[in-house]
């Protein structure tokens, strides 16, 4: 009975070993399976990552690029603004004498005569003649009623002989009032 159970048993061991391999292969087959699965999804999440690092980058190239273009507006804002400034307060300095001397010419008696007028920051020095004490003394209070000057200072009054005609010469300052300056709205660059 042993000898004739011999061959089965082999038979079965072989049958055994054959289905062990089968399986450790299927095993190997579906570990490498799941290995390329995931090696597979990782080059896809790779892919993805870098595609949209590089979008990304793109974005940021562009964000760059605005963000440049608008410190060159902003530059060039800056640089208007400055203009217009300048334009303005020459425009003041041009248009102020001007201004200045018709509102005095309208001030001046015709018993004054002014001999010299200087110009010192906001002063203006005047020298001159008059008729008498009351022109020169009108002549000072319509100085000082004129919405262009104010404090008006009298230096020096002193009798003097002109073409056998006494007169007073007088020296007297003055400060110059600038009532609507022009100015720069710099919030959004338009003059005022």
């Amino acid at each position: 009975i042993r000898i004739n159970l011999l061959p089965v048993r082999a038979a079965r061991r072989k049958e055994n070993l054959r289905k062990h391999t089968l399986f450790v292969i299927a095993y190997l087959v579906c570990v490498m399976a799941l290995v390329a699965s995931v090696h597979l999804s990782l080059q896809a999440t790779s892919r993805n990552a870098k595609s949209r690092i590089a979008g990304l980058e793109k974005q940021i190239a562009e964000v760059d690029k605005k963000i440049k273009d608008v410190q060159d507006y902003k530059k060039m804002f800056a640089d208007l603004v400055e203009k217009i400034e300048i334009i303005s307060s020459l425009e003041a300095k041009q248009k102020g004498p001007a201004r200045l001397l018709y509102n005095f010419a309208k001030l001046v008696p015709e018993k004054i005569w002014i001999e010299s007028m200087i110009f010192e920051g906001n002063t203006v020095k005047l020298k001159g003649l008059a008729f008498d004490n009351r022109t020169l003394a009108l002549f000072m209070s319509g100085i000082e009623a004129s919405d262009s000057f104010e404090k008006v200072r009298l230096e020096v009054s002193e009798k003097v002989e002109r073409s056998e005609v006494v007169m007073k010469s007088f020296r007297l300052e003055t400060n110059v009032v600038n009532p609507n300056p022009p100015t720069v709205n710099k919030g959004n660059g338009k003059a005022g």
